[in-house]
């Protein structure tokens, strides 16, 4: 079931988190909550994955799930704490901004498990025991979106690619060592062009740095990290270029977004709720989903962009998922 805004769903909530207390302690259903960025869901992004995630696990494992958003870290905070007050057993966060209030939240309430998605739990200040980190195989992602991109641009005759990161971070790091070698294993003598916005910066700061790799040559350039892949995409859907999206999917922003959702967070969300019912979520650990688990994929694909290049990439998803390289 999803919620409005945090602001005005917290109002909601005990009444509703009663019923689901009455009834489990006559074996209702496992609640499981999630918090995701405000607007995410309607929007785009990982948030809208992991709410897709979490449906999935509604209707595969049985269990009551509830979605809020929060716009702010205190709202993502007081969300948390208000799922996890009110019986829900495992509480769900998406992206690293949500990585302090989830650790806080976690210490708080040592019975209840949390998962934050995107979030290796050694991030996660004084590594609570009941917080599972829950990130992906990022060089897998991102030899999948080089690869995919290098295809492209040399389909338009380029010979550039261009990757745009948010913070500096050694996830990122690992993102863009694959995305290099993916677009050289597509296309040998492709050039990489890469620039990284820094902490704090917004999504205007990433477009602007897109634009500029598409005025140096790029046809196609990747946006890593949430709200810094909004503005690449915007950047490249404004200049007519290719845009992927490394960490979620933004239907909204039309068919210049080549690919987006590599790094499947719905995955990430059901493998959290998975254990969770089955007894066997342990937290204080980091749990890395492959593509061979399903948490790296292609994802959706432009209608534009070309078959040949789709079904290439397709195969060297297959081959990451057999652990071949």
């Amino acid at each position: 079931m999803r919620l409005p805004a945090a602001a005005a769903v917290l109002a909601l909530l005990a009444a509703a988190a009663l019923a689901g207390r009455a009834g489990g302690a006559g074996g209702a259903a496992p609640q499981v909550g999630l918090v995701v960025p405000e607007g995410a869901i309607e929007h785009g992004g990982a948030g809208r994955l992991a709410y897709e995630g979490l449906r999935r696990a509604e209707l595969e494992l049985g269990v009551s799930g509830r979605v809020l958003e929060a716009g702010s870290a205190a709202e993502t905070s007081r969300a948390l704490s208000d799922l996890a007050a009110h019986g829900f057993g495992l509480v769900v966060a998406v992206g690293s901004e949500a990585a302090r209030p989830l650790a806080d939240a976690a210490r708080r309430f040592p019975q209840t498990s949390f998962a934050a998605v995107g979030v290796d739990s050694r991030g996660l200040a004084g590594r609570p025991r009941n917080a599972l980190g829950l990130v992906f195989a990022w060089q897998q992602a991102g030899y999948l979106a080089g690869y995919l991109a290098a295809l492209a641009e040399r389909r338009l005759g380029g010979t550039a690619v261009g990757a745009v990161g948010g913070e500096r971070t050694p996830a990122l790091a690992r993102v863009l060592a694959g995305y290099r070698a993916g677009a050289r294993a597509a296309a040998r003598r492709v050039r990489v062009l890469v620039d990284v916005a820094g902490e704090g910066a917004g999504r205007g700061r990433c477009r602007a740095l897109a634009r500029a790799q598409i005025g140096r040559g790029a046809g196609v350039v990747l946006g890593v990290d949430g709200r810094c892949a909004l503005g690449v995409l915007e950047a490249a859907r404004a200049r007519r270029a290719w845009g992927i999206a490394a960490d979620g999917d933004w239907p909204g922003l039309g068919p210049t977004v080549l690919a987006s959702g590599l790094e499947r967070a719905d995955t990430a969300v059901l493998a959290a709720a998975r254990a969770f019912v089955r007894g066997s979520f342990r937290g204080g650990r980091t749990l890395v989903l492959d593509a061979a688990q399903g948490g790296v994929r292609l994802g959706a694909v432009s209608p534009r962009a070309a078959r040949a290049d789709v079904r290439a990439a397709q195969r060297v998803e297959r081959r990451l998922a057999a652990g071949r390289p």
